[in-house]
């Protein structure tokens, strides 16, 4: 079963891949992050 195929919608899991300090610093310092 995928993700659409369950009624799941896009964006709904986005999977980030990196080191968590430096991946979390990226992304919690992007502008496009609401905080």
């Amino acid at each position: 079963l995928t993700m659409p195929q369950a009624g799941i919608p896009d964006g709904v899991l986005n999977v980030i891949t990196g080191f968590g300090p430096t991946a979390g610093a990226a992304i919690a310092s992007h502008m496009d992050v609401d905080k």
